[in-house]
């Protein structure tokens, strides 16, 4: 934080002390401050470590995503586990050759929408436009394609269970609720 706050002041002595600032908090920033990050803004797991490597120096890495939220729809890449799925959020699930929109059964329209223009942007700019897309429907008793699929990537042969929310989830929650 310490160096964000440097920067800043560096950034204004560039610019002659002319420079606006505004701080936005992490998962409560404005509707403005997101609309100048289409489709999203995708928080990424780790650290500083994991940020500076270089385009195609490594195989490719199965990456999840969920986005949660009512009315303002965040997106934050999760560890990939079977563990992380649930029934209240949708989920975006990049393989190599395939991206995977799961719905959970209690997941909203927001969600899901957000989720169809995160997949085209991960589509375009990680796979060149030429992966297949397939959407997943929790609930549905589908023993066939892209629900099979999606179940022996995450070893899922029993139903998910339902997820238990952290103190965080449960502020964003509430924050969520306030807005509508």
């Amino acid at each position: 934080m310490a160096i964000l706050a440097f920067k800043a002041v560096e950034l204004d002595v560039i610019l002659g002390w002319r420079a606006v600032q505004h701080k936005e908090l992490q998962n409560h920033e404005s509707d403005k401050f997101l609309s100048y990050f289409k489709p999203c803004i995708i928080r990424l797991e780790g650290g500083h470590a994991t940020r500076f490597k270089t385009p195609g120096s490594e195989e490719f890495e199965i990456k999840l995503y969920v986005c949660k939220g009512k009315g303002v729809v965040h997106v934050k890449q999760v560890p990939f586990s079977r563990s992380m799925l649930n029934h209240d959020y949708v989920f975006i699930l990049d393989t190599k050759n395939k991206i995977f929109q799961f719905n959970g059964a209690n997941s909203n329209i927001q969600e899901r929408t957000k989720a169809l223009e995160v997949i085209q942007f991960l589509k375009d700019k990680y796979h060149e436009g030429t992966c297949n897309v397939a959407i997943v429907d929790d609930g549905k008793l589908q023993a066939k394609g892209d629900m099979v699929e999606f179940g022996v990537i995450f070893g899922m042969f029993a139903p998910i269970g339902k997820k238990i929310l952290t103190d965080d989830e449960m502020i964003l929650d509430k924050d969520s609720r306030q807005t509508l």
